[in-house]
């Protein structure tokens, strides 16, 4: 009779500890949603920001820059693969600085919600790359792309949670409760993830214990992937300057319906391109999501130029679609093959570098809008990037290339 070995104790003891890590890895890719739902939250208060407290063109896009220049710093950071092993405490500190930004973001002055902001940034900086090491180690290669389609389903929460605040709310009523309800969400995902971490401290340390990739190699990757991560970077612009501008854009045009329901309609589209991704794939593996992106695109300027709700609306879809499958497949290509924690540090530093290009475009942006009007330079963006993506579109990954790796 042969000895028990390791993994047949494993495998007799597996059935729970299976239960408890799948858990484990659906509870993380929660907190990482909630932690963008609360990020997002503040893209249908920019008009009521504008409104309510005077908001200029450059204080709208520091509503964005000081969110993201935090979490750059701390994406860098948490970028070293030794940071990884203290993934479960990095991810409830994440939830604890998420806390403290929705206090901060419901006192509704321009101070506290700039500084709200930025510890909104500290708390996605802190809980990206774990939250992607955990779910990788929970789920395999099914949860590379969490960094991007938990961004999304967690845009799409937040927007919508804070949009129907605003249309049944008082303006500042609409505020404080946005806020004070995602803070006693996160609250109670906080103390649920310290008794799923006690009870996973043992495995965890297995999992995480070892490090496998240096920071060389992450240059490695990302130089072996550079036009990827400038589609993704293209994308994850197109969707910053929606969130900061569009509203207000559409507002002063007279679109009150695209106003409401554009971004809504875009980030919903963006989570389900990127949950279907594969699907898609199947169907239509010559999509590359520039191509809906610069439709997308062309629709939302055509719209906006006649003063066609319904065409602008369509093209909001259309847009997130593209920005979705964008996102997802340069991240996709860039994390292949990676372990659960090679791939929190890759999903760090790719977040890190889309974020920072799309934070330099908006303050840019902003203070462009400053001098010549929002509508005017707003309706010059979207020129422009229509025509980048259009001048992309025969290069751009494709998500058949997603089925190669």
């Amino acid at each position: 009779m042969q000895p028990t070995t390791g993994l047949d104790h494993q495998t007799a003891a597996g059935p729970h500890h299976r239960r408890l890590a799948i858990f484990q890895g659906i509870i993380s890719a929660l907190a990482f949603s909630l932690l963008l739902a609360g990020t997002n939250a503040t893209t249908p208060l920019l008009p009521v920001y504008r409104h309510l407290l005077g908001f200029t063109p450059v204080t709208m896009s520091l509503t964005f820059v000081c969110y993201v220049g935090v979490q750059v710093v701390f994406l860098a950071v948490l970028s070293r693969p030794s940071v990884v092993r203290w993934s479960p405490v990095l991810l409830c500190c994440a939830i604890l600085a998420a806390i403290l930004s929705d206090l901060s973001m419901a006192s509704a002055s321009e101070e506290s919600i700039l500084f709200g902001r930025a510890l909104a940034g500290v708390a996605v900086g802190l809980g990206t790359g774990p939250a992607a090491a955990l779910v990788v180690a929970a789920f395999g290669a099914g949860g590379r792309s969490l960094s991007a389609t938990g961004n999304l389903v967690g845009a799409v929460v937040g927007t919508v949670f804070s949009q129907l605040s605003v249309a049944l709310l008082e303006h500042r009523v609409a505020i404080s409760w946005t806020f004070e309800a995602h803070a006693a969400a996160c609250m109670l995902l906080f103390l649920a993830l310290l008794v799923t971490f006690g009870l996973m401290r043992t495995a965890n340390r297995k999992t995480f214990g070892k490090i496998s990739l240096e920071a060389g190699k992450v240059r490695t990757a990302l130089a072996a992937n550079l036009f990827p991560v400038f589609i993704g970077s293209l994308a994850w612009i197109a969707i910053s300057l929606a969130i900061t501008f569009f509203p207000s854009f559409f507002e002063e045009r007279g679109m009150s319906d695209v106003k409401a329901s554009g971004m809504i309609i875009l980030l919903i589209c963006c989570a389900a391109s990127q949950v279907g991704s594969r699907r898609i794939g199947r169907i239509a593996p010559a999509l590359s999501g520039v191509d809906a992106m610069a439709l997308g695109l062309l629709l939302i300027v055509s719209g906006a130029l006649v003063g066609n709700e319904i065409v602008a609306i369509a093209g909001f879809g259309v847009f997130g679609v593209g920005i979705g499958i964008a996102y997802r497949l340069a991240l996709v290509i860039l994390t292949k093959g990676a372990s659960p924690r090679d791939h929190g540090a890759l999903s760090s530093t790719y977040a890190a570098i889309t974020y920072a290009v799309a934070a330099c475009t908006v303050i840019v942006v902003g203070a462009v809008g400053n001098i010549f009007g929002l509508v005017s330079v707003v309706t010059a963006v979207l020129v422009v990037l229509l025509l980048i993506c259009s001048a992309l579109v025969k290069m751009a990954p494709r998500l058949a290339d997603e089925r190669r790796l």
